[in-house]
């Protein structure tokens, strides 16, 4: 019963959307009804889609109001000429013109005259013995086979002076009258004719009808005593051609109605969609859509989102420095409401000021900038102006080689959650004071320099990054204890220039702190710090946190190799683990009496199932490790082996019949050697 409800109600979608796409009024999907009595035909039109309720509703408010209509000219009473006539004023110095009588093929004269006989008997038109003016009819085909009799007015026009008064914009007629429903489709009964022409001849006047629903737009019909033709009516339609435009609950479309149309999918998004995609587009293209439509025509200028990358700018700047500022400055001048997001990269221009600049982020940050992506060139003296620091409203900052100094009253980022420094220069403040930054969650910091200047206190901290920058003061993050993912990378001034500021049982004692550490990535400087004097120690702490492990070990040195073994050891949930070669040797005698003793690795790894190896060089030590881990891993699933290089296919072989005679404790275990993948 379910499936043949959802098959009924795909069927009936498919049909109303087939009944949509039809680009005219739909006057073939209706039944005829009559409002009239016994020999009295009054036929009207209702679609035969309408809900039954809908269609009763219809019904009645139609029986109740059928004398609106007009089927016949006698039925057609007009306005009152004390509430509106017709007038044709001149220019008086222009004469009339008497247009020679035109000739018909014989059919088209009866039919003619038929019309004409109509109105005559009805007192539309009357006959006029002395005209000075006189022009021909013009018979135009109705699709009825009917015709339509117009009078050929065109001299008359010129001698006629223009009012002051706009016709309606059919733009703004169609857009209210779409994306309903349903929609009832009316014309006036011979409309010209219902205003009867003023005597003096003096204004032309024109009123036009606004939009209503059907009883007020009865009512007012019947006050002004205006019919309507019922045989150009239909009621209740979802969908009809109104002004070259085809209307229904989807909203407007341009349409020909001997011409399929395609229906715009895009500018019907919800605005939030239409402003990442605004987003997406280069600049130039995104400010180009505000030409596309009306609805287009404010959507780039609205969009919170502006991202002025490293080719825009650059483009800009080859025609000229002052061409680039100007442009940037009416970008933000022509924007419209609060900006979000604002990225600007202009690392690729050499700026001998940065007043500009200045100018831009005071702009932002005064208009409620919660992302702010900020490159300025390298090796730049450009200073973080106070408006960053003083703005409440960020949440995601990104700073590229600038100068990085707090001002003495600055309280710090209330509402930041990320924070990305790159290529940074920290200058030390006056007064010693830490950056409270009570909601941040990720702390990235790259190629920084001066980072020991840099005091944070960010309880809510998850994430923190930092590569190849100088020695950073951990004291400070001893009471992130929400700290899941640690990433220590490419230093050397760690060891090398600042080792009395950073001692192994300070890092380790940060390290081991952590409750919650899940991710833990140290490169071979820092495994070296912790590693000094603790060979083949047990460490008196345990990891129960970490599941992810990455370490850049030297196996040609005893103590890293022991400490590395160690890591794991105290991690009982690791389940991925992945480990660069930055040195071995076959000579490690110490290396390899280690690896290959039961004390290396006594408990089985139960929860470790990836293991990576990167820069494999295929040493005794490398291979020695690779056995005891294959051993010690009932759950191991796959481990891929990636070498340093391509070594010749006789050791190549060698290796791989190596690694294929080590016992296996997962019976699953994929062993995997993968060559020229670093």
């Amino acid at each position: 019963m379910n499936t043949m409800k959802v098959k009924l109600i795909k069927n009936s979608n498919k049909r109303l959307d087939q009944f949509e796409d039809k680009p005219k009024p739909n006057l073939d999907d209706t039944d005829i009804m009559n409002l009239g009595t016994g020999e009295e035909v009054r036929e009207i039109k209702i679609s035969i889609h309408a809900d039954q309720n809908i269609r009763n509703d219809i019904v009645q408010i139609l029986i109740e109001y059928k004398d609106v209509f007009a089927w016949y000219y006698d039925d057609m009473s007009g306005l009152s000429t004390d509430l509106v006539v017709h007038k044709l004023p001149t220019y008086p110095d222009f004469s009339p013109v008497q247009q020679k009588q035109r000739k018909f093929k014989t059919d088209v004269s009866d039919k003619i005259k038929e019309e004409i006989m109509k109105q005559l008997s009805a007192n539309v038109i009357r006959v006029a013995q002395y005209t000075t003016w006189l022009a021909n009819v013009v018979p135009v085909p109705k699709k009825d086979g009917k015709i339509r009799v117009c009078v050929d007015y065109r001299d008359l026009n010129k001698a006629s002076p223009k009012d002051n008064f706009p016709l309606p914009n059919i733009l703004i007629l169609v857009d209210n009258c779409a994306k309903h429903e349903i929609q009832s489709f009316v014309d006036c009964y011979a409309g010209y004719h219902q205003i009867l022409m003023d005597e003096t001849n003096a204004d032309k006047i024109a009123f036009t009808t606004p939009w209503d629903d059907l009883r007020k737009f009865f009512e007012r019909l019947r006050k002004y005593n205006l019919k309507l033709n019922p045989a150009k009516c239909a009621f209740g339609v979802p969908s009809g051609k109104l002004l070259g435009f085809i209307i229904s609950r989807r909203g407007s479309k341009g349409a020909n109605a001997d011409r399929e149309y395609t229906e715009d999918r895009i500018s019907v998004l919800p605005i939030n969609v239409l402003d990442y995609v605004v987003e997406l587009l280069p600049i130039e293209d995104a400010a180009r859509t505000s030409i596309l439509s009306k609805k287009w025509r404010y959507i780039w200028a609205m969009s919170p989102n502006l991202v002025l990358d490293n080719v825009f700018c650059n483009k800009l700047a080859k025609e000229s420095c002052s061409f680039f500022y100007k442009t940037v400055d009416n970008i933000l001048l022509q924007h419209i409401g609060d900006i979000v997001k604002f990225d600007l990269d202009v690392s690729g221009l050499g700026l001998p000021w940065y007043t500009d600049i200045d100018r831009w982020m005071h702009y932002v940050t005064r208009h409620g900038v919660k992302k702010l992506n900020l490159n300025v060139p390298k090796n730049s003296t450009y200073r973080v102006p106070s408006y960053i620091f003083n703005c409440s409203t960020l949440t995601d900052l990104t700073l590229s080689n600038c100068v990085f100094k707090s001002p003495t009253s600055f309280l710090g980022f209330q509402n930041l959650i990320t924070l990305c420094l790159k290529s940074m220069t920290f200058v030390p403040t006056a007064e010693f004071c830490v950056i409270k930054v009570p909601l941040l969650v990720d702390l990235n910091l790259d190629c920084c320099q001066g980072t020991r200047y840099l005091n944070i206190g960010s309880p809510q901290l998850e994430s923190l990054v930092v590569f190849r920058s100088d020695f950073l003061e951990l004291n400070c993050f001893r009471n992130c204890k929400k700290l899941k993912r640690i990433i220590f990378s490419g230093t050397n001034k760690v060891v090398d220039v600042y080792p009395k500021y950073l001692e192994s049982s300070t890092l380790e004692k940060f390290l081991f702190s952590l409750p919650t550490l899940a991710i833990l990535h140290l490169e071979s400087h820092f495994l070296k710090l912790l590693a000094a004097d603790k060979i083949s120690k047990e460490l008196p702490f345990a990891l129960d946190c970490l599941w992810h492990l990455s370490l850049h070990v030297d196996f040609g040195k005893l103590d890293q190799t022991s400490y590395a073994l160690q890591l794991i050891k105290i991690s009982p949930n690791l389940t991925q683990l992945r480990i660069w070669v930055v040195n071995t040797s076959d000579n490690a005698e110490a290396v390899l009496e280690y690896l290959d003793s039961p004390a290396c690795l006594e408990q089985p790894l139960n929860k470790l199932k990836h293991v990576t190896l990167h820069l494999f060089k295929g040493s005794k030590t490398e291979l020695a490790l690779v056995k005891k881990l294959v051993a010690h891993t009932p759950s191991l699933v796959r481990m891929s082996i990636k070498p340093n290089k391509v070594m010749d296919s006789w050791k190549e072989r060698n290796i791989a019949i190596e690694l294929m005679r080590f016992p296996r404790a997962s019976p699953r275990a994929e062993l995997l050697y993968l060559l020229n993948v670093v």
